[in-house]
């Protein structure tokens, strides 16, 4: 410790020279930088092309994109893969925060803004540091990625949805089972997510079949099963593993 000032500094019942600890230096940030749990792609994970060129649609007139639809179509998949590729792609900052409700936005954030070194950002109050990483956002030249999987309250979220970048490099990306207007708000597009096209549940079937080393069961049966399912992709998940035998 290092003496700082002469003055005597008042404490309990004495006096003490006032003094400074003497903090290392923090490291630089070492970019690219990932905030949260990226879901892990699952097993026989289709890329479902389709849906991919109407998201790089809607991205290519917005800055925020909704993918909007019922529960175990993929959507938060399709967001882990978005992610993936641009953490891939070099993309310097990607954030993944569970916004189920706004609580979690917003410690998602403040991690965020530590990480990134947002002015303001002190690790004492998570509602200020997650404002400071929204001012971060919406000033820095940085590439980045945040992505508000599962929005439930359409409402609050307003107060915290990330601002348009000063540069087109940054981009959000949200799950939401909600179809209300207040989505497709604020410059938001929505893209709906339903279920798998037929050959695209069919390819899932064959691959996760072929990859259990369980292609046998691929019987006529088999083959029906994603028409009698309706092509949802959760249900189809659940009965590959009624399928297959256990080891």
């Amino acid at each position: 410790m290092a003496i700082i000032a002469n003055q005597p500094y008042s404490l309990a019942a004495g006096y003490i020279d006032r003094v400074a600890i003497q903090l290392p230096p923090r490291p630089p940030v070492v970019w690219p930088v990932l905030v949260g749990d990226v879901p892990l792609l699952a097993s026989a994970f289709q890329h479902r092309p389709g849906l991919r060129d109407r998201i790089d649609r809607a991205w290519a007139g917005h800055t925020s994109v909704v993918l909007s639809g019922g529960g175990g179509v993929g959507k938060s998949q399709l967001a882990a893969a978005r992610a993936q590729q641009a953490l891939a792609a070099d993309t310097e900052l990607a954030v993944w925060v569970n916004a189920v409700d706004t609580a979690q936005v917003i410690t998602g954030y403040a991690a965020a803004a530590l990480r990134v070194r947002a002015e303001g950002a002190q690790g004492q109050n998570a509602e200020s540091d997650a404002r400071a990483f929204l001012e971060w956002l919406a000033a820095t030249s940085r590439s980045w990625l945040v992505v508000l999987d599962d929005v439930a309250d359409t409402e609050s979220i307003k107060l915290w949805w990330p601002p348009s970048s000063s540069n087109t490099d940054g981009r959000v990306l949200a799950t939401s089972r909600r179809r209300d207007a207040l989505m497709s708000g604020g410059g938001r597009a929505v893209v709906d997510v339903g279920t798998y096209a037929p050959d695209e549940a069919l390819a899932y079937l064959r691959h996760r079949f072929t990859d259990t080393d369980t292609s046998r069961l691929l019987d006529a049966q088999a083959t029906d099963l994603p028409r009698e399912l309706g092509h949802l992709p959760l249900a189809l998940s659940h009965a590959q593993r009624l399928r297959s035998p256990t080891r």
